[in-house]
């Protein structure tokens, strides 16, 4: 396989390190401690590729975020208190982050000024169980007693819509003017629900798994939107969908169940996570998958450096 180089950002939860992951050899160029007492949630790049972004969740409930210097290999703390930060995205066109706390409370982080706001929280009893960001807005969805909700806010934290899931949601991912929802129905069965952005008042296009023991926690989409690339706990088979038909058109064997999946710059490649904590690379076209880093314990978390990645977890 003739595969471009790439670089990526993980994070080792057993040797407590960021990782610089270079890619196809998956040899790691870079590995950066950090402190004791916490645990990663989420990494993010900045647009720039210059510097990175690492979401920690701390001791009593507190988080932090910390900030590496891609060019020097440099790792240091903010000092700014964020809340337990259950979700995190930067968004772009700004020094700008969003924030979900466990009890589904939504701040705005200015990582410039370092001053954080709090933009409201759940009117019902909820758990957010997924966040995606792009210039657009703020995508999330949330568990609740009617199922889920797809609610989707500005970028200074207010609501422009919300909708009904049809089942409870467990991952979802933004590309485009499309947003992918993975879900389990009432009966069991999983799930995508698909929504185009100008289709107010339609019903999302539905597509099936096959019946299985797979929890669809990891997704993304083509960078055009056409397919849907979907994995997850309880089996080690990859799903594409064609969105046009809204079918299975084709399954990867990757032998270990994924917990993230990230797509690579062009779309033909993607680096997953598999339960187990290693590395894997994917060629979605020849539907091969081969292993990049075994010996480490990753985080369900990627990120792509030098490059944009619209998977989700």
């Amino acid at each position: 396989m003739d595969i471009p180089s790439f670089r990526l950002l993980a994070a080792d939860t057993e040797k407590r390190a960021l990782l610089i992951v270079h890619g196809p050899s998956g040899a790691i160029a870079a590995e950066m401690a950090y402190p004791d007492g916490f645990t990663p949630t989420a990494v993010a790049v900045t647009e720039d590729g210059s510097r990175a972004f690492a979401a920690m969740a701390g001791s009593g409930g507190a988080g932090a975020l910390f900030v590496l210097n891609l060019r020097s290999l440099s790792v240091y703390r903010l000092p700014v208190e964020i809340p337990h930060p259950a979700f995190f995205a930067l968004i772009p066109g700004a020094p700008l982050a969003a924030v979900i706390e466990p009890s589904g409370t939504l701040y705005r982080l200015d990582t410039r000024d370092l001053t954080i706001r709090c933009c409201g929280q759940p009117g019902i009893v909820t758990c957010c169980a997924g966040l995606a960001v792009d210039r657009t807005g703020l995508y999330t969805i949330w568990e609740s007693e009617a199922g889920g909700i797809l609610a989707c806010f500005s970028h200074c934290g207010n609501l422009l819509y919300d909708r009904l899931l049809p089942g409870v949601p467990t991952a979802l991912c933004r590309q485009g003017e499309t947003t992918l929802v993975l879900f389990t129905g009432a009966d069991g069965r999983k799930g995508l629900a698909l929504y185009r952005d100008g289709a107010a008042g339609i019903a999302p296009g539905l597509a099936w798994l096959p019946p299985g023991p797979m929890w669809p926690g990891a997704a993304a989409l083509s960078p055009v939107g056409d397919r849907a690339y979907v994995a997850g706990e309880g089996t080690g088979t990859l799903f594409i969908f064609d969105l046009s038909r809204l079918t299975v058109t084709r399954t990867i064997d990757i032998g270990l169940p994924l917990s993230s999946l990230c797509l690579l710059p062009g779309g033909r490649y993607a680096a997953a996570v598999s339960t187990a904590g290693s590395l894997h690379l994917i060629a979605l076209e020849q539907g091969a998958a081969q292993t990049l880093a075994a010996d480490y314990r990753l985080a369900p978390y990627l990120a792509v450096i030098g490059g944009a990645s619209n998977g989700a977890e």
